[in-house]
């Protein structure tokens, strides 16, 4: 290339970069959140929220505007005004989102009826598929009812047996986040789907891993084809597997809260194969933070000698005080474990990270303030409201389960940790992966010694941030030496959990 021709490359840029400036200048209300310019005015942006959530995680401005092509993202880093959004769900949506992510992740191989469901779910109706759903499905996982007891139940038993696989192999060495990981996927979607579940085959395991890493990909809808063509294939092979166990009548062993959400959407039309695209959305809901989640409880308990002795002391007084003294019953895990739970909340805060996105569906003044504009989307990251020293003061990021705790007792659950949502968009699921996290980790810490391999200190992973998952993934992998406790032998069982009701998860 001559001088002459870099010149006048140099030149084309600095004019591109020149205009782009200018078009956000003329473009952006005064009115609006300020606009964050950095790098290549509308690419950069872009391109951090592709590579990682960098670019909500690195400003502290209680909120700003975010210019991408042809969109305008207001983000917001401020609990205060979050909770004004929670007020205004008419206004500042998430219905037009849920209807995007039902969208992408079924694809387009959808029936009619099915594409009016998803509609549905951009914009409920009253009587309607969603409507309907809200009403008679979610208040079955909710504390003291019956179903949920049936999923905790079921994932007790199957998590059980993996802890007590992994006990006799005596010493062994395992790779901690590949194990936990592993042990929630079987046991969540067992106690999901029943005795039949269709997804507990390895290579199904391991097809569910390729569309978990592509549901982003295919939620951007950039050339999906080619952009996220591994998790197009694999999101295939799992609804031919869904679908396979839908018409084997498969779900008629599966859990009552399972039957409740087939019937109520093969009643509103849908066939088999709509059903079999609609559960990949629900097992992602069920076992993606939660695969994540269980490891960095289980980090934090393992790695600190005091937290851990104190956690098993008050699963220890779980035992049952009759003819088997040994035996502890884990129904009671979330409501009379306080440093377990505490340690729970703990690591939601200092690792959940999940962004909350919205959609502005009329002009709307922000605290009297901030203009957002109409067909906007507003994301919100937990993880700046999790980490902000006006909340938590001077230790925000350290991890100090204490300060969930008064005198030994658990704290009110506090409305700054945002892991599962906030108000009537709460996570309805959240009980469910809650006491399946705590009861695992306390199976293990009470059966097991897990020390890193060679006995050396317990170092932190990196963390592998996705804009769809509320906790990062560990990488590395950690590597640990398991040896079964000496002492009592304990043994685990799961009776009715008859306090759930006052459980703070």
């Amino acid at each position: 290339m001559s001088l002459h021709d870099t010149f006048v490359l140099l030149g084309v840029v600095v004019g591109t970069y020149g205009i782009l400036r200018v078009l956000i200048w003329l473009t952006h209300n005064p009115k609006e959140p300020p606009v964050l310019v950095e790098g290549i005015p509308f690419i950069s942006p872009a391109i951090g929220m592709m590579v990682e959530k960098q670019n909500m995680q690195e400003y502290r401005h209680s909120v700003y505007t975010l210019r991408l092509p042809g969109k305008r993202l207001y983000v917001i880093n401020s609990l205060s005004l979050y909770q004004i959004v929670q007020h205004n769900t008419d206004i500042i949506s998430w219905d037009p989102v849920k209807a995007h992510i039902a969208d992408k992740i079924m694809g387009r191989r959808v029936s009619t009826i099915g594409l009016s469901v998803v509609q549905d779910f951009g914009c409920p109706a009253e009587g309607g598929t969603v409507w309907g759903l809200r009403k008679t499905i979610y208040p079955l996982i909710f504390p003291g009812r019956p179903a949920l007891d049936e999923l905790n139940r079921t994932a007790f038993h199957i998590m059980a047996a993996g802890v007590e696989d992994l006990a006799a192999k005596g010493c062994t060495t395992i790779a901690l986040y590949a194990w936990l990981s592993h042990q929630i996927f079987v046991a969540s979607l067992g106690a999901v789907y029943g005795r039949n579940n269709p997804l507990i085959k390895p290579e199904n395991e391991s097809a569910w891993g390729v569309f978990e890493k592509g549901i982003f990909l295919l939620m951007a809808d950039v050339l999906p084809q080619i952009s996220a063509r591994k998790a197009i294939r694999a999101r295939e092979t799992l609804v031919k597997e869904l679908e396979e166990y839908l018409r084997r009548g498969g779900q008629q062993e599966a859990s009552s809260f399972a039957q409740a959400t087939l019937n109520h959407f093969a009643q509103h039309g849908l066939d088999y194969s709509d059903l079999a695209r609609g559960e990949l959305g629900n097992i992602a809901g069920i076992v993606t933070s939660t695969m994540r989640s269980v490891f960095w409880l289980f980090y934090h308990v393992a790695s600190d000698p005091r937290l851990l002795g104190l956690c098993r002391s008050e699963v220890a007084q779980l035992a049952r005080n009759d003819s088997k003294p040994e035996e502890i019953d884990l129904a009671h895990v979330s409501t009379n474990c306080p440093v377990l739970l505490a340690a729970w909340q703990e690591v939601q805060r200092i690792h959940a990270d999940p962004v909350f996105s919205r959609v502005v569906m009329q002009d709307f003044l922000l605290d009297g303030r901030y203009l957002l504009k109409k067909g906007s989307s507003v994301l919100i990251p937990a993880g700046v409201i999790h980490q902000d020293s006006g909340i938590w003061g001077s230790t925000s990021l350290d991890f100090d389960h204490e300060r969930f705790l008064v005198d030994g007792r658990m704290k009110q659950y506090s409305g700054a940790v945002q892991t599962f949502g906030a108000g009537a968009g709460m996570c309805p699921g959240r009980h469910f992966v809650s006491v399946e996290i705590l009861q695992l980790v306390a199976m293990l810490i009470m059966r097991l010694d897990i020390q890193p391999v060679g006995g050396g200190k317990w170092t932190m992973p990196s963390k592998q941030l996705m804009l769809n998952v509320a906790f990062p993934t560990p990488s590395p992998d950690v590597e640990v030496e398991v040896l079964p406790r000496t002492g009592p032998v304990w043994q685990f069982t799961f009776t009715k959990n008859q306090s759930a009701r006052d459980a703070k998860i």
